[in-house]
């Protein structure tokens, strides 16, 4: 059973961007981002997401991973409040484990081009980056519904 925890893809990132020090959950629990960063005066609030391929009866996990998908976009979009305490997020990323491409366009296809889309116009600051040990690819919410498939080139901003 392939597992990859929300600290390892958030340590990933931060490897990428050149950020040392140890990767922890800002949040631990309680309400707010998984971590934030501050680059050129850009604040970036990012929601991380756990993956795991198999349940422990060794069944296919699709239905969970999606599931986390879009409750780390309900808290993404919540960090851009401009009253909130944990300050104006100028970016909001959904950080999620490179194995997130396989299947992703026909999981984002059942959506369809035209939902989609409008919610990158309602949310351009909404970013979906896909990260794994040796890679990263960076892509706004309607870069990210026509994605590459894993084996891609990646796109590293």
């Amino acid at each position: 059973m392939a597992t990859i925890r929300q600290e390892e893809v958030l340590a990933w990132i931060r490897t990428h961007l050149g950020v040392t020090g140890e990767t922890v959950i800002v949040s631990n629990g309680r309400l707010g981002p998984d971590w934030t960063w501050l680059s050129h005066q850009v604040q970036y609030h990012f929601e991380a997401i756990a993956f795991s391929d198999r349940t422990a009866n060794g069944t296919p996990k699709r239905g969970k991973n999606q599931a986390d998908f879009w409750k780390a976009f309900s808290q993404a979009i919540s960090r851009l409040n401009p009253a909130s305490q944990w300050g104006v997020a100028h970016r909001v990323v959904i950080a999620v484990p490179w194995e997130f491409l396989a299947g992703w366009n026909s999981r984002v296809g059942q959506i369809g081009p035209a939902v989609w889309v409008r919610i990158g116009h309602a949310f351009p600051e909404l970013e979906v980056w896909f990260a794994s040990p040796t890679r990263l690819r960076q892509l706004s919410w309607n870069e990210a519904f026509e994605a590459p498939s894993a084996g891609d080139r990646d796109l590293v901003r």
